[in-house]
């Protein structure tokens, strides 16, 4: 009957509405290192900590005039650039299987599918959840925009256009971008047309002269933060955080390491089935493959946290590449329908339970910033306050990394940022308890209050 082949069209339309339901903007909160940005941003300063990403910048400048100090329209910004980012990933398979992979019948439903999938992936969370997370978001939107228009490049002038113009603002939003010439170099080796060395020219002499502007803005290149270990030469260490890049594109965080090593077999058992059952389309899959592993390369240094989200914005562009492979071998794979449609609506299942549980801590994390900011608000201007083992964050996701004084400053008042001294940090692997008890409290004297952040409760002593 004809309307069976709008069935599947209505799962991935329910698993998408679960997924908005998690993805709920306005229980979150400001967090860490967005108090400072956000104020450097709405001063219309662009080039922030030796970072050179204008275009995230301006889009917090416009946010915080669209909303002020409403944390929900940012995050609700954050959601709707996610939206984007998913639609024009599916576009991006529709085209990859129209060129790469006519085995695929059903285009169509696999362009929507990869969509769904990558816009329900649990490592996008960190991006998604932290507002300064969407520098990831942005950069994959515009990498996104500029492959799709870049393999569609011999078909007319606008192409070529869009391309040129997504590629700037690709480089100039987040440094995922950096591997767009090198996914240039692997695909010219699949064009026969003579003039593609032309638009690879192109590629890099822009890239090139955007190096040259950023080093003019920012005065560095490539700076200790992203390439300490790399220009230090750490190369074990580097091939490490990359063994574990690769397992936490397709694996959430765990606590036990040994895990690393069963996602890393997983994963070559699924890669060496794929070779298997693509027979002639091997090749292709291999491209693919190594545009994924390619797309893992500016992060080497950086790393990821296998003990909470924290790092996950890195993996924003590599997980459309794991989205792509893994509906690769689902719609090639000789298998009837019922079955393949359960084992994806249990992935699906799996990805929606490990991204609300996600959410959950980066909301806590929110509301323990919110309820610290209360709670010191509640003393006397000219309070001097010590903070000892100041909370971190929750699983990955930033509590008071940084930003405290910056937060009083904004939200609650100036003086009791320039009184206000930390003296410790919490320690990352211990997570606080939930709920998590933060009693507003006051002091009638004039001398030094030292809050104390335990497990469970914090401690004041005047």
């Amino acid at each position: 009957m004809v309307y069976k082949k709008y069935i599947p069209y209505l799962f991935l339309a329910i698993i998408a509405g679960v997924a908005f339901f998690i993805y709920n903007p306005f229980p979150l909160y400001f967090q860490s290192d967005d108090f400072t940005h956000i104020a450097w941003s709405r001063e219309s300063i662009f080039f922030q900590d030796n970072a050179f990403r204008p275009v995230c910048d301006a889009s917090i400048m416009l946010d915080y005039f669209l909303f002020g100090k409403n944390a929900w329209g940012y995050h609700l910004t954050n959601l709707f650039l996610h939206v984007i980012a998913s639609i024009l990933g599916s576009l991006l398979s529709y085209i990859f299987c129209k060129k790469y992979f006519p085995v695929i019948i059903d285009k169509k439903l696999f362009a929507c599918t990869c969509g769904i999938l990558f816009f329900i992936y649990a490592s996008h969370s960190e991006a998604v959840f932290w507002i300064l997370g969407r520098s990831a978001i942005l950069g994959a939107i515009f990498s996104f925009l500029f492959l799709w228009a870049y393999l569609q490049k011999y078909k007319a002038r606008k192409f070529i256009i869009i391309y040129i113009v997504a590629f700037l603002l690709a480089l100039l939003s987040y440094e995922s971008s950096w591997v767009l010439p090198l996914f240039c170099v692997v695909g010219y080796f699949f064009e026969k047309e003579k003039s593609r060395w032309k638009h690879l020219a192109v590629v890099f002499s822009m890239f090139l002269l955007v190096f040259v502007v950023r080093y003019f803005f920012i005065h560095q290149v490539l700076g200790a933060y992203e390439g300490e270990d790399l220009l230090r030469g750490e190369w074990a260490v580097l091939a490490t955080r990359f063994s574990l890049l690769v397992m936490r594109s397709f694996l959430p965080w765990y606590k036990e390491n040994i895990i690393a090593f069963y996602g890393l077999g997983s994963l070559l058992v699924v890669w060496l089935f794929l070779f298997i059952i693509l027979k002639n389309e091997k090749r292709k899959a291999i491209l693919f493959i190594l545009l994924f592993l390619i797309s893992l390369l500016p992060y080497l240094s950086l790393g990821i946290d296998t003990n909470g989200v924290e790092g996950e914005r890195f993996l924003y562009l590599p997980t459309f590449f794991s989205c792509f492979l893994l509906l690769l071998v689902l719609f090639a794979v000789q298998a009837r329908k019922i079955l393949k449609g359960c084992w994806f609506l249990l992935f699906c299942f799996f990805q929606l339970r490990v991204l609300h549980v996600n959410g959950a801590n980066q909301q806590f994390a929110g509301m323990t910033v919110k309820q610290i900011l209360a709670a010191i608000d509640q003393l006397p201007a000219d309070q001097q306050i010590l903070v000892e083992d100041l909370p971190q964050c929750q699983y990955g996701a930033l509590i008071f990394r940084s930003g405290l004084p910056e937060a009083l400053s904004w939200l609650v008042d100036e003086r009791k940022a320039e009184n206000i001294s930390i003296i410790s940090n919490r320690s990352e692997v211990l997570p606080l308890e939930v709920p998590y008890n933060t009693k507003n409290f006051s002091a009638d004297s004039s001398g030094k209050v030292r809050l104390v952040f335990k497990e469970k409760a914090l401690q004041v002593f005047k």
